[in-house]
């Protein structure tokens, strides 16, 4: 008996049901693939998370003082502890009871455990941020400039001046790209000029030249800047002040009513100044007033704002007898 071929047109009808198979089948096995690795990158989060929970836990029992800060670097962890099992890099935040909040990440993914919850949230892509999105404002984080890592709190050096090392800053604002905005919790200049010719439009030369040498150690990557009169407006609130429009005179206080040392809930915008406790502030030094923001003021040729105890206010940028320089990062 002969043999018979498929005919053409049996070929394209194969060819068409295999291809309808594939259209259906590549899309779900896709999904499942997708979905193995978020739960395996899940499992790898929980596993680390538990284990410095874990880690925590024993530091309380043992009354040590508890790590609050662990930041994981191309599969290594800081401060260097043994976790079993594979890591994630990304940033580790422990509270004061051993409730652990992160941002770990891999190639593809983002695991998410923010303030007050319990949940975490897988993100298919890789979030740029080193902090949790809700993080609060005015929420201090204890940071090495030098490293680019994070420290604890019993490492912090905020010396008047101090430039290196374990340093203690605050979360003043969270940008678009999921980064924040750090402010050092004390001045690295006690006093400077803005600049010498005593023209705010001349720029603020003397200042810049002082804040790349208190800062020539840091990592470049973290931009050091100043903080501009409209970021201080808006963590306290002022919606009526506008750095573009406002003139010398629109100065304001942070929360005037607060006198006693410890009660103002902006403290951590001006401690380490003069007579900051008699302002509701925590720390006195004697050494500046204040420091000076990169704003200058409007329809004044003169006047540049700064933060001190009092608030906002305006002064001469060429007047280098009490107002330092306090510097910012991007985290």
């Amino acid at each position: 008996m002969k043999n018979k071929g498929f005919s053409l047109i049996e070929l394209l009808a194969v060819i068409l049901i295999l291809g309808f198979i594939a259209l259906i089948a590549i899309p779900i096995v896709n999904k499942m693939i997708k979905e193995s690795k978020d739960s395996a990158f899940k499992t790898t989060v929980i596993n680390i998370s538990n284990q410095i929970q874990n880690k925590c836990v024993l530091e309380k029992t043992n009354s040590k003082e508890i790590t609050e800060y662990y930041q994981i670097i191309n599969k290594k962890i800081y401060p260097n502890i043994d976790i079993k099992g594979e890591l994630a890099d990304g940033i580790i935040y422990v509270d004061k009871d051993c409730n652990p909040y992160f941002v770990l990440k891999n190639e593809n993914n983002t695991a998410i455990k923010d303030y007050n919850s319990e949940d975490i949230i897988i993100r298919n892509d890789t979030y740029i941020g080193n902090l949790p999105p809700n993080i609060s404002i005015g929420t201090p984080v204890y940071f090495n400039p030098e490293t680019a890592l994070l420290c604890n709190k019993n490492e912090v050096n905020e010396d008047a001046n101090n430039k290196t090392g374990c340093m203690k800053w605050y979360v003043y604002k969270k940008n678009d790209d999921n980064t924040h905005q750090l402010i050092l919790s004390h001045n690295t200049t006690d006093l400077t000029k803005w600049n010498e010719s005593g023209a705010n439009i001349d720029g603020m030369t003397t200042i810049l030249t002082s804040l790349e040498n208190d800062t020539q150690s840091w990592k470049t990557s973290l931009n050091p800047d100043l903080i501009t009169a409209n970021d201080i407006a808006k963590i306290i609130k002022n919606d009526s002040f506008n750095e573009s429009t406002s003139v010398y005179t629109d100065n304001f206080k942070f929360n005037p009513e607060a006198t006693e040392p410890g009660t103002n809930k902006y403290a951590w915008l001006f401690d380490y100044t003069k007579n900051s406790r008699s302002k509701g502030g925590n720390v006195d030094y004697s050494g500046t007033r204040g420091y000076w923001t990169k704003s200058k003021t409007y329809n004044s040729t003169d006047r540049v704002w700064n933060v001190n105890g009092n608030g906002l206010y305006a002064r001469a940028c060429n007047d280098g007898e009490v107002i330092g320089i306090r510097p910012v990062i991007t985290y």
